[in-house]
């Protein structure tokens, strides 16, 4: 009896065991086929398999003459084998150049959402309103020239206005990667790890504890999506982090210790979405040419299980919910550094509906 009732408890085991390998596969299969199904579309729509008409031939052929031409005048130079920083300027005033601003550009996506709006532009709204006026920068490590909003000053932080040494020039060169850059990974250009050292603070430079001001997120959303309308750029699809909420600067000595920052959004950051759909649809009704926007809810892909699954709930909440306005999850980061969707792809098919799952995941097809 005793052999018997083992028996049928390993049974059970092993058919639950399969049941939920089977549930697993399945949901990686159908990932597989979404994913697949996608990038044949996305191989399609960036014109890999385009036919031209007559006229866009000749368009197609006007555009590969001035790129021959542009190569026969840097061929002793051939920007593309130097550091950006050295040649931008020319690339701006090439031929090549000025005829790609003009072209229609369909979509632009998977940009990352503080950072699509020039540094100049940015610093540009701030001086002209009353944020002005709150405005302060760090003045030693570490996060050293970061900027963000205060009532009144923190330790270690200094006021921005009317200080020489803060002047927009100053602070838009601290905030770009062209004008931190040093020689070191300038002269080591295809060193990676190098351009991340780089690269990784500068994102918090001016980054989320500007952007989500509750009166600045509305500027910089409307900012954003005029510079899309500049650029011939039709659609747009961002990605911010899953933590984003909004705040203002109250007065009340109950925020005392918080510098005067009062946040008035919930977990899941829901009255930053609501302010850029309302945002979104007014510039829609305004520019019949803009087809949209969209937005991709991130996590960062060093963390943990837990950490992660929970971000990824997050965005599937809010995909539910706003399913206009968000359409997939990704993670962030320096890629070699972390782990992919894939990775963790057994994780995610054990939470939440799994087509709708599906349907967030191949956001980042490199992943």
């Amino acid at each position: 009896m005793v052999d018997v009732a083992w028996a049928v408890v390993i049974a059970s085991v092993l058919t639950l065991t399969l049941a939920q390998t089977n549930d697993i596969n399945k949901f990686e299969y159908n990932y597989s086929l979404m994913r697949n199904t996608l990038q044949e579309g996305e191989d399609n729509l960036a014109g890999y398999k385009q036919v031209y008409t007559e006229n866009e031939q000749i368009v197609y052929s006007y555009l590969e003459y001035l790129k021959w031409k542009e190569f026969q005048r840097t061929r002793n130079d051939f920007p593309p084998a130097r550091p950006l920083k050295l040649h931008i300027d020319d690339i701006k005033m090439s031929e090549v150049y000025k005829l790609l601003k003009k072209f229609p550009k369909g979509g632009n996506i998977h940009l990352h959402h503080n950072h699509v709006v020039t540094k100049q532009k940015m610093l540009e709204l701030i001086f002209s309103s009353f944020l002005y006026d709150h405005l302060y920068v760090k003045a030693s490590a570490p996060g050293m020239w970061n900027l963000d909003f205060f009532l009144n000053r923190p330790q270690g932080w200094n006021k921005v206005k009317d200080n020489p040494s803060y002047s927009k020039d100053i602070l838009v060169k601290h905030a770009t990667l062209l004008g931190v850059i040093d020689m070191k990974a300038t002269n080591d250009p295809t060193n990676s790890d190098l351009r991340w050292e780089e690269m990784n603070p500068l994102f918090e430079v001016l980054g989320s504890n500007i952007i989500n001001h509750a009166n600045f997120s509305k500027d910089y959303t409307n900012a954003l999506l005029q510079q899309a309308m500049d650029e011939n750029v039709q659609y747009l699809e961002t990605k911010s982090s899953s933590s984003n909420k909004l705040y203002v600067l109250d007065p009340d000595r109950s925020y005392l210790g918080k510098n005067g920052k009062r946040f008035i959004d919930n977990d899941l950051g829901e009255l930053e979405l609501q302010f850029t759909s309302e945002v979104v649809q007014k510039f829609k009704q305004n520019n019949p040419n803009f087809i949209g926007y969209k937005r991709i809810i991130n996590s960062y892909r060093g963390g943990d299980e837990q950490y992660l699954l929970k971000n990824a709930n997050k965005a599937l909440t809010l995909f539910e919910k706003y399913p206009d306005l968000v359409s997939g999850f990704d993670l962030v980061a320096e890629e070699d550094k972390g782990y992919s969707l894939l990775f963790f792809l057994d994780d995610f098919a054990k939470i939440g509906s799994s087509e709708c799952l599906v349907t967030i995941l191949f956001s980042y097809r490199r992943n």
